[in-house]
């Protein structure tokens, strides 16, 4: 189980209803559940879905693909300095608040944001909003790159910037942390805060002032998040269901 955000939220249209029907079938026909992390784990007993004893919290592997490397991309040009967030532009990832930052940061940094999965309307609202901040000189949006040159990119950031409020397991961080990026992380509700741990910074409040201080705190500093071998990850679950 990856999150119960669809189950503790609105449906919204036909398909939501519909998704969140089938999820709630099947984990009530469950005798036991995986979960990627502590936060879903806990949820799902608070929902009475599962007694605690039947719920195994098993870390997820990161791509063998993500890892430090310091070339350049080959299909983008990047700013010599950047902080860097990877992710859709929905209401929950607080977009807005990287430019909030990004405002109080020096005008040495820049604002790299990768969206594969964005509306060309999407990334224009975006940017609207960066010209009225008076940033529009600092912000580049990508679509769609490669895990090649985005591995690239994030070992090459100065900083991962991830403000989401809440949520399931996102790897953008992980995998930013096994490139050798800092990382500076909102902690409240985000899985991927307590699976990383001490490795990064963390932040529980939308203080732009404040996180930017962190930023620059963190800026140039190389951690390294070590990924769980895949057999490892195949035998824990087999020692739980068995």
């Amino acid at each position: 189980v990856h999150d119960l955000i669809m189950e503790n939220s609105e449906a919204s249209n036909h398909l939501d209803k519909y998704k969140r029907s089938k999820m709630k079938d099947g984990l009530e026909k469950s005798n036991r559940a995986i979960s990627v992390s502590q936060q879903t784990k806990e949820k799902l007993v608070e929902n009475n879905f599962f007694e605690e004893e039947n719920v195994k919290v098993i870390r997820p592997s990161v791509s063998e693909e993500f890892y430090p490397e310091k070339e350049s991309p080959e299909e983008i040009n990047l700013p010599e300095k950047y902080i860097l967030n990877v992710g859709a532009f929905g209401e929950r990832k607080n977009n807005d608040f990287l430019l909030e930052v990004l405002k109080e940061l020096p005008p040495r940094f820049n604002l790299c944001k990768i969206s594969g999965n964005s509306s060309k309307s999407q990334r224009d609202n975006f940017l609207k909003e960066a010209v009225r901040r008076g940033l529009e000189d600092r912000v580049n949006i990508y679509g769609w790159v490669s895990n090649k040159d985005l591995r690239r990119i994030y070992s090459n950031a100065d900083v991962y910037l991830h403000p989401a409020s809440y949520g399931g397991l996102e790897l953008t961080p992980l995998e930013a942390a096994s490139c050798g990026s800092p990382v500076v992380i909102q902690s409240e509700g985000v899985p991927a805060a307590n699976v990383l741990g001490e490795k990064v910074a963390k932040f529980s409040k939308f203080n732009p002032k404040k996180v930017a201080s962190l930023v620059e705190q963190e800026e140039g500093k190389s951690i390294r998040y070590n990924t769980k071998d895949k057999q490892d990850i195949k035998s824990e679950i087999g020692d739980f269901l068995h």
